[in-house]
């Protein structure tokens, strides 16, 4: 049985593609976990959306998108960090290191917490 040869330029098209496609699929996962791209939370009346989360654990960043009708903002009590308020229609963005755990995070705006706005944040 005779080998079929395949060009040399060939070869480095095929590879090429084969490393962009590799690329895009771990930035993609790396967005979807915290990475550069950031994670997005909408903050609404009276919840986060999503209210339950899987990150990374170390370095993330969260980006907030307001599509309420009044102020919110996100505070982790524990860590003491947090933003201002984000208007209406507003973003934001809060870059915070989470240990490895569960971490809960809070709209702190009077009444807010109370009415249900906390969410669970798992960093693995």
């Amino acid at each position: 049985m005779s080998r079929v040869r395949v060009p040399a330029a060939r070869r480095l098209v095929v590879a090429t593609a084969l490393v962009g496609v590799v690329f895009t699929a771990l930035y993609g996962l790396n967005a979807a976990y915290g990475g550069p791209a950031g994670i997005e939370l909408k903050l609404s009346e009276f919840k986060f959306a999503p209210a339950r989360l899987d990150v990374n654990a170390g370095k993330n960043t969260f980006k907030l998108v307001n599509v309420g009708v009044v102020e919110h903002n996100i505070v982790f009590p524990k860590l003491g960090k947090g933003t201002g308020a984000i208007k209406p229609g507003q973003t934001g963005s809060l870059e915070v290191t989470l240990p490895a755990g569960s971490h809960q995070a809070v709209c702190d705006i009077p009444g807010h917490k109370e009415a249900g706005m906390v969410m669970t944040i798992v960093a693995k």
